[in-house]
């Protein structure tokens, strides 16, 4: 069986662990589809494809073939803002209503630019039909009606995760502050990635859909876990904000084009890798400057942790738009990698500690891979990467990343109030 496994792609000497380890995920069964890369100081250590990027077509996965990278789009959006701040054009501290004067209404306006990224607006819900309708065709009305939506609680008081909404006011935020009124994902690939040649869009335009491998996912295993958690009222509100049925229009042609910051982001491991390889390596790639020292510094900071008004539990820890991972090595104080998950199985991490850069994506969505404490196809690779990093730098010490905070905590760690 191994041998009919397509496995593509390549690893630097040192680095042969990572790919046994990528081919485990197919002989066992838990892949069909899938792409693992990383930079190391730098340099592309590991760039690996294989199974099928359309497994009912028999279409076999490609060096250049993008899938979506669901939330892990949110990272690249907090990269956008961030970037603005080092600009000069945004300031973390300052309220979104200084730029957005509309968005001050039903008392959202001393809410910050930074509680706003660490999800303590309380707007997780809106239209999804209206959000189809009305974000391409007319962005200024959907602003208009982002902007009268009611918080479900104070803003600034507690947090919850904006699943699906995060972007779309992010949106609104860059057309009001940038000089030539440009999108977020247009910003995003004027300045980010066509100048650092990250082949990643926010939104796929349909000449390049053909690039794009076929989503497949557990969408009634999805649903039915949702009824399981927070109870009546919680499930409602969750079904309300996380329709795993409607995965599979991310197949429709005019559903990839859609531009949302939160989830609609195509791109290859590799290039999502390489972008958080350069945060990693201190925010510059052959003489460009991505983000300074003095951002990268507060994007590692906890701003949101505990009890989540959405999920009930303890699962995340936010920052400037991004999730830090806490990581443990040899009984020290914690760090932080940060980054961003995506729905079914994607992942794009920064490790500042060991200037690593890494991502894996799928085609092929499993619900439960987001809410597992050791998602089963990336730890293995994660741990074998770092493995392979460590020895390199004659490390040998326990070190442990913590996927969520709970687990953080149980370790004997919890996070000091603010």
């Amino acid at each position: 069986m191994a041998g009919s496994i397509h496995v593509g792609g390549f690893v630097t000497p040192g680095f042969e662990k990572v790919r046994d380890a990528f081919r485990a995920n197919f002989e066992s069964g838990l892949e069909e589809g899938a792409s693992f890369a990383a930079y190391y100081r730098g340099a592309l250590v590991v760039n690996l494809w294989g199974g099928h990027s359309d497994k009912d077509a028999g279409r076999l996965w490609k060096k250049d073939d993008v899938s979506c990278i669901w939330s892990s789009t949110k990272g690249l959006s907090a990269i956008v803002i961030a970037h603005l701040v080092d600009r000069g054009l945004l300031d973390y501290k300052e309220k979104v209503s200084t730029y957005w004067p509309e968005f001050s209404q039903h008392g959202k306006g001393d809410l910050t630019l930074e509680q706003y990224l660490s999800h303590r607006a309380g707007l997780p819900v809106y239209d999804q039909e209206k959000a189809i309708e009305l974000l391409m065709e007319a962005p200024r009305l959907f602003g208009d009606y982002l902007a009268s939506q009611k918080p479900l609680w104070e803003p600034g008081s507690g947090f919850g995760y904006h699943a699906v909404s995060f972007g779309l006011y992010l949106d609104q935020i860059v057309r009001r502050v940038d000089l030539k009124w440009r999108s977020l994902a247009e910003y995003f690939r004027e300045e980010i990635a066509e100048p650092f040649g990250i082949d990643i869009n926010i939104g796929l335009p349909k000449h390049l859909q053909y690039r794009a491998a076929r989503t497949t996912n557990d969408a009634e295993a999805g649903m039915q876990l949702l009824q399981s958690m927070g109870g009546e009222e919680g499930a409602d509100l969750l079904a309300k904000i996380f329709d795993f049925r409607l995965v599979q229009r991310i197949n429709d042609p005019e559903f990839k084009e859609m531009a949302n910051g939160s989830v609609s982001g195509f791109g290859t491991a590799e290039a999502l890798a390489k972008i958080y390889g350069i945060l990693a390596n201190g925010g510059t790639h052959e003489g460009q400057q991505l983000l300074s020292t003095d951002t990268l510094a507060k994007i590692r900071v906890p701003l949101s942790w505990g009890k989540d008004e959405i999920f009930k539990d303890e699962s995340s820890i936010f920052s400037t738009g991004f999730l830090l991972f806490g990581v443990t090595e040899d009984g020290k104080k914690p760090t932080y990698s940060f980054g961003h998950p995506g729905y079914g199985g994607q992942l794009g991490l920064a490790d500042p500690d060991y200037k690593v850069g890494l991502a894996y994506t799928t085609c092929l969505c499993r619900t439960m891979d987001g809410l597992a404490i050791h998602p089963p196809r990336i730890m293995p690779l994660y741990n074998a990467l770092m493995q392979c990093v460590r020895e390199q730098e004659g490390h040998t010490g326990e070190r442990t990343l913590h996927y969520f905070y709970r687990n953080l905590k149980e370790a004997g760690h919890p996070i000091a109030q603010l």
